[in-house]
């Protein structure tokens, strides 16, 4: 007997601590249902043990277990070292018995409770949520399982997490109820403090979510009139030193819109604000934009600045364009930062194509600085960023690879590096995007037919422009030779003629060792005759006002920009070789124009701060647009009212009234 009883001492006492521990560790609702288990498992095991030692008592239907005085002893030493409160009633609902945790909550005697009905216990009688709670699962002859409910103890009022079950005899009747709770006052106050805590900080983050907005806004205005009044500046009779000085200006605003835009950006990102659209759009048109942009800071760096996208990978896709080219900003604009001499390579690579999507890998290469393994470890986290000398020298916040990897990551994809120390930087991106319906082709099967057969020679220095240059031709079936150097391509050029197979045009970079471009030109120009001539295409990495006339005279019949893309390579080489594009046209006759329907339309531009009416007025008018003005929302409905609009463009935040109540 004393072995049996040491073994249930030993298996209550393991199942309690597993109980606590897993208590501890599992969240509601699970945690409940852990100590409600144990309590069954300690039954059992106790009811096991009863039972073999009065086995031969059980033999008379009388001797009811849950009555006897042995039973209600052997029960009351097993669950009186349990913290959770254990007790037994019988059909009628009395109380039977109970550990002494719940005889001390309910502030009885353990040898007062057999027998007594919750009116004749003070504390029970005051509130009948126990009772209640047990009536209910000995009519439904169903548990009753971790509900949580407020009780007044002994101890003062404790929310408790309260279980109770049906008890059945040999012939399935049911023959009482066994309850217990667990007090979870301090877990419940905990929970408590944790929730207003998350209140506070939801206030505090919304606080500062308005806060930032505010201050964008009071930011913003001054340097967009800083940015627009630089620009207008540009545009004026200047000197080379006035308009180095407001290139100062204008990149040195460009910089702080940039950090002001990180910090937002983040801060949406961090507050699960910020959303991922899926809509129409063209690759093709993002990486044109990426190569407008920097067109000129690679040009100034004198770095080679390439983009190669094949012809064969689909670009018609389904994305957030806005979001994918800001990350390809932020890539591009660092590999220019660390790059002091050498290439910026943009690179598109078709991974898998299906019939619904493409997996493409868009890499950003540089020759710059790169960096050791424990610096690339540190890359992509907030306000970092490889070294801390790099802040003092380059500048920037470190938040742009960090907003980078959360939208790559936002959009389903990776993002990633491979550098080395002197050895330059690759980051890419990897991305699987839906193709749209129906993709576009016409375009490049029309200058495939124009372009198959001409035969091109392109001269570029650089190895990696001349490979993309073979690869871009060979889409559009050109017959492509190409040479690092001017005097080359004159040698090139003069057997072409002697072999009686000439080229119909060649494409040259205006930078080059020894002969440049233009001087290859007009080499070209002087030594050859009107029929032996080909066409001529300069490219230029930054596009140079004083070029043109140049150019003209040299007989250039076009003026491409740097960065090359297969559509604007393809269009100017298009256009050169047929009869009506004999005239050079400047490289910012690319960028877009006024079409004459809507030249002179009516133009109302809401905005309360005088230097950014200036500049919207400016360079509006200088588009041939009508232009007025309103000062706040109100104003501009009562213009509205007066007039008919093309369009309104408006500001958000006004006094008065603000742009989205206007709108």
């Amino acid at each position: 007997m004393t072995s049996i009883w040491t073994f249930l001492q030993i298996t209550i006492i393991a199942l309690q601590s597993i109980s606590l521990i897993l208590y501890a560790i599992l969240p509601p609702p699970w945690n409940g249902t852990v100590l409600l288990v144990t309590v069954i498992l300690s039954l059992l095991v106790a009811c096991g043990v009863w039972i073999w030692t009065h086995r031969t008592s059980l033999t008379s239907p009388l001797q009811q277990p849950f009555l006897s005085s042995n039973s209600l002893k052997l029960f009351e030493q097993v669950f009186n070292d349990l913290p959770t409160r254990v007790y037994w009633r019988d059909s009628e609902l009395n109380l039977l018995g109970g550990n002494h945790a719940f005889c001390r909550d309910i502030d009885i005697d353990d040898d007062e409770l057999s027998g007594k009905s919750d009116d004749q216990i003070t504390l029970l009688a005051k509130s009948r949520i126990l009772f209640d709670r047990d009536q209910q699962t000995l009519a439904n002859q169903h548990p009753s399982c971790n509900e949580e409910i407020e009780l007044e103890l002994s101890s003062g009022k404790r929310w408790v997490e309260h279980s109770s079950v049906p008890l059945y005899d040999e012939d399935g009747h049911v023959i009482g109820i066994l309850g217990s709770y667990y007090d979870i006052s301090s877990i419940k106050s905990v929970a408590e403090q944790m929730e207003r805590a998350k209140e506070t900080a939801e206030q505090a983050n919304q606080a500062k979510g308005e806060f930032l907005a505010n201050m964008s806004h009071e930011i913003r205005t001054p340097i967009n009139a800083i940015v627009g009044m630089a620009n207008l500046c540009l545009k004026t009779e200047l000197n080379q030193k006035q308009k180095r000085y407001l290139r100062v200006i204008d990149s040195s605003s460009q910089a702080l819109l940039g950090v002001i835009n990180d910090i937002l950006d983040f801060s949406k990102i961090d507050a699960g604000k910020l959303s991922i659209e899926r809509i129409p759009f063209d690759l093709q048109d993002v990486l044109t934009s990426l190569a407008d942009m920097f067109a000129y800071k690679a040009y100034d760096k004198d770095l080679e600045f390439i983009i190669n996208l094949p012809a064969n990978i689909p670009t018609r896709l389904l994305g957030d364009p806005l979001r994918l080219n800001q990350v390809l900003v932020n890539l591009v604009s660092n590999a220019i930062k660390f790059t002091e001499d050498g290439e910026i390579n943009v690179a598109v690579t078709l991974l898998e194509k299906s019939e619904q999507q493409v997996w493409l890998r868009i890499s950003v290469s540089d020759t710059g600085i790169g960096m050791d393994e424990e610096q690339r470890a540190n890359l992509f986290q907030a306000f970092t960023q490889a070294d801390t000398s790099t802040t003092r020298k380059y500048g920037g916040t470190g938040l742009g690879l960090a907003i980078s990897r959360r939208l790559i990551t936002l959009m389903g994809g990776d993002i990633g590096v491979t550098s080395g120390v002197g050895q330059g930087s690759t980051f890419y991106i990897e991305l699987t995007l839906p193709l749209q319906d129906e993709q576009d082709t016409s375009h490049h099967q029309y200058l495939m037919q124009k372009l198959e057969g001409v035969r091109v020679l392109a001269i570029d220095d650089n190895l990696s422009t001349r490979e993309m240059l073979q690869e871009m031709l060979r889409s559009y079936r050109v017959d492509v030779r190409v040479c690092r150097t001017a005097e080359q391509a004159l040698t090139l050029y003069q057997e072409s003629l002697e072999e009686q197979q000439p080229f119909d045009l060649i494409l040259v970079d205006w930078r080059l060792p020894g002969m440049d471009g233009l001087a290859f030109c007009q080499k070209i120009q002087q030594q050859y005759s009107d029929e032996q001539r080909p066409k001529l295409v300069l490219a230029t990495g930054y596009y140079v006002e004083e070029l043109n006339d140049k150019a003209r005279q040299a007989g250039v019949a076009d003026i491409l920009s740097k960065p090359y893309t297969a559509a604007t390579l393809g269009r100017s080489l298009s256009t050169t070789l047929s009869p009506s594009a004999e005239q050079p046209r400047s490289v910012d006759e690319a960028h877009v124009r006024v079409p004459d329907s809507i030249r002179h339309a009516p133009v109302l531009v809401v905005e309360d701060n005088e230097i950014n009416q200036q500049v919207a007025r400016e360079l509006l008018t200088s588009h041939q647009f009508k232009v007025d003005i309103a000062e706040h929302g109100q104003a501009a409905l009562d213009a509205i009212a007066q007039k008919r609009y093309a369009i309104v463009l408006m500001d958000i935040q006004m006094p008065v009234m603000d742009g989205l109540t206007a709108a």
